[in-house]
C-alpha cells in the first residue's frame, strides 16, 4: 500500500476486500471506491481506495499497487450538509403544510418523524405538557415507541420529565440500565436515548424524546439539529391550539355579555353588519332586563361591539 493511513480491514468488509484485490489482479484499474478501515486503535475511518495492477515486461499482472485516501473530513462536511438540506426541506414543508391548514397530528408526525430520522434514531416520542405544567403524556410515537403511546412521566421524574424541570437538552448513554427510566420501559433494551425541550415563547408546551438501537450517544450536534425540529413542532401545536383559544374567548365574551346586558355585532365587510344568532338569547334576556329597570317604552338597550 502507498500512503499513509488504517490498513486494517473489518470483518464485516473482508468479502468486499477480496473481490476488489481479484478485480485488480485480473488487470482492472479501480478509482476512488469509497469504503472503511480501522485504526489500530479499533475506530472506524471512512476512505477512498484506488487499485491498480502492476505489469511485467510480458505484460501479466506481478502485482498490486494501492493507495487509501483518508476521506472522513470530506464525509463529515457532507453528512453536515445533507442534515442541513434535510432540516430546510422539513421547515419548508412544515410551513406549506401549516398554511394549506392541514391535520396537525399528521403534521407533528411528519416532523418527528424526519428528525428521528436525521439522528439516526429508532424511535421517537413527543410529549405534551398537562395545563398545570405537572405531567407529560406521550401523544406522537414513531417506530418502537408506537406501543407505549399515551405513556406519562412527572415533571423532574424521567429523561423527559427532567427537561421540562430544567428547560435543557438531556441525554443518557444506555436507557435501559438508567435508573431514571419511565417504568413502562422497564426490560425494553434501549440504547443511547436524548430529549429536548419544545417551547412556545418562554413556556415549555412539551418535550421531543428520541432513542437508537446502535450503542452511539448523542453528540451535541444531534441535540442542536433536535432542538431545530422541535421548534418546528412548536410551530405545529401553537397552531393546532388556535381553535381552542378562539372557543375559550368566545365562551368569556358570552359571559361578559350575558353579565353586561348588551348586544354584541360582528362586522362582515361583504354583507354588512349583522347580529350574531348565537348571541340571541342573551340580547333577548337583556332587553327583559332593561324594562324590568323601567327604560321605558322608546327606549332600547345599549348596543357594543365586539
Amino acid at each position: 500500500m502507498v500512503g499513509k493511513g488504517p490498513v486494517i480491514v473489518p470483518d464485516e468488509l473482508l468479502d468486499e476486500a477480496r473481490a476488489l484485490y481479484e478485480r485488480a489482479a485480473a488487470g482492472e484499474t479501480i478509482v476512488g471506491h469509497e469504503t472503511r478501515r480501522l485504526r489500530r486503535d479499533g475506530t472506524q475511518v471512512d476512505v477512498s481506495l484506488s487499485l491498480a495492477p502492476l505489469r511485467g515486461p510480458d505484460g501479466d499482472v506481478r502485482g498490486i499497487v494501492g493507495v487509501l485516501e483518508d476521506i472522513s473530513e470530506r464525509k463529515r462536511h457532507e453528512e453536515e450538509l445533507r442534515r442541513r438540506n434535510e432540516e430546510l426541506s422539513a421547515l419548508h414543508e412544515t410551513a406549506v403544510r401549516l398554511l394549506a391548514q392541514e391535520d396537525a397530528r399528521s403534521v407533528l408526525e411528519t416532523v418527528v418523524a424526519r428528525g428521528a430520522a436525521l439522528v439516526g434514531a429508532s424511535s421517537a416520542m413527543l410529549y405534551e405538557v398537562s395545563e398545570d405544567g405537572r405531567t407529560l403524556t406521550g401523544t406522537i410515537a414513531i417506530g418502537d415507541a408506537e406501543r407505549f403511546r399515551g405513556t406519562t412521566a412527572e415533571r423532574g421524574s424521567s429523561l423527559s420529565g427532567r427537561v421540562l424541570e430544567t428547560g435543557r437538552a438531556e441525554a443518557v448513554e444506555e436507557y435501559s440500565t438508567w435508573p431514571g427510566r419511565i417504568p413502562a420501559y422497564e426490560g425494553v433494551p434501549l440504547g443511547p436515548a436524548a430529549a429536548v425541550p419544545i417551547r412556545v415563547g418562554s413556556r415549555i408546551v412539551g418535550v421531543l424524546g428520541v432513542a437508537r438501537d446502535e450503542p452511539r450517544p448523542f453528540d451535541p450536534g444531534d441535540l442542536a439539529l433536535l432542538e431545530r425540529f422541535a421548534g418546528l413542532a412548536s410551530l405545529v401545536l401553537e397552531r393546532a391550539r388556535i381553535p381552542e383559544r378562539l372557543a375559550a374567548s368566545e365562551q368569556r365574551l358570552r359571559l361578559a355579555v350575558e353579565i353586561a346586558g348588551v348586544s354584541v355585532s360582528e362586522t362582515d365587510f361583504a354583507r354588512g353588519v349583522t347580529t350574531l344568532d348565537e348571541l340571541g338569547a342573551s340580547t333577548s334576556a337583556s332587553t327583559a332586563r332593561c324594562r324590568a329597570r323601567r327604560c321605558g317604552s322608546g327606549s332600547t338597550p345599549r348596543t357594543g361591539s365586539g
